[in-house]
């Protein structure tokens, strides 16, 4: 598990402080609110929040104190997409524990899966994954179309898989299912996560901000922006690397991994 008293926020902010600086609701705008909240209507509901917000893109309904407290009895009834997400390491402790029970991190079951199987444990662990990180699951594919992946010594070499933005979909290679070396196993978990994280980091981006902190989700969207991402090739891995998305799904999907498959 992730200790989440003792380790360094990786927000940089807290919940508490990323409150400060909320105008209260006029009592026009609670009522507008409260109008809708017996019609148990939660699309409805997100509709007036949205439009009192006026957020482009749309921010968690309950990013405002005041306007958390008068949804407070329908937040259950409420799409977690569009409420404020957990923090980093509060998802990542819920992400370890939900796939330390996952039949996609069982040996057996993975290498006796058909091909087939595998996609559907793939898919299931990413619905579980979205709804642990507040955002919309995506879907879950195989592509013969991604080069050789290869191991040499005790690292793995090949292209592992991708998310993409425009068909909000997740690909993995299809060379990784066919080995029953549990270090391929631990590739498609982590490229899973990783991927899933690039989601999330477009979901806050493009289509409603659940992250705590509004810094470095627009870090995300800078570098996201036309332009600015730094694909290897042309550049270099380093450059690749390192850049703000990169980095932060790295920095969310391995120490998972590395729990997972006992590397710490």
């Amino acid at each position: 598990m992730f200790d989440l008293e003792n380790s360094v926020d990786l927000e940089g902010v807290s919940k508490d402080q990323s409150l400060e600086g909320f105008s209260s609701l006029s009592e026009y705008e609670k009522s507008y609110i409260e109008e809708v909240l017996p019609l148990k209507d939660p699309e409805l509901i997100v509709a007036r929040i949205d439009e009192i917000s006026g957020y482009v893109p749309p921010r968690a309904i309950d990013h405002n104190p005041d306007i958390a407290r008068v949804i407070e009895l329908e937040k259950p009834n409420i799409d977690k997409q569009y409420l404020e997400a957990p923090s980093d390491l509060e998802q990542m402790d819920e992400c370890l524990e939900m796939l330390q029970e996952h039949e996609i991190t069982n040996p057996e079951k993975w290498n006796t899966a058909s091909i087939e199987e595998k996609v559907e444990m793939m898919q299931d662990a990413e619905v579980r994954l979205a709804e642990i990180e507040h955002r919309p699951p995506v879907p879950i594919y195989v592509s013969d179309q991604m080069g050789r992946v290869v191991k040499r010594g005790d690292v793995i070499y090949g292209r592992f898989g991708g998310y993409d933005s425009g068909t909000k979909d997740i690909t993995l290679n299809l060379d990784l299912l066919h080995s029953k070396d549990v270090s391929f196993q631990e590739k498609v978990v982590n490229t899973l996560i990783h991927e899933g994280r690039h989601a999330y980091q477009d979901y806050n981006s493009h289509e409603r901000t659940v992250h705590v902190d509004l810094g470095v989700v627009s870090d995300w969207e800078h570098n996201m922006s036309p332009g600015n991402y730094k694909a290897c090739p042309p550049y270099d891995f380093e450059t690749y690397r390192y850049q703000p998305v990169e980095m932060d799904a790295h920095d969310f999907a391995d120490p998972i991994t590395d729990e997972l498959f006992q590397r710490v």
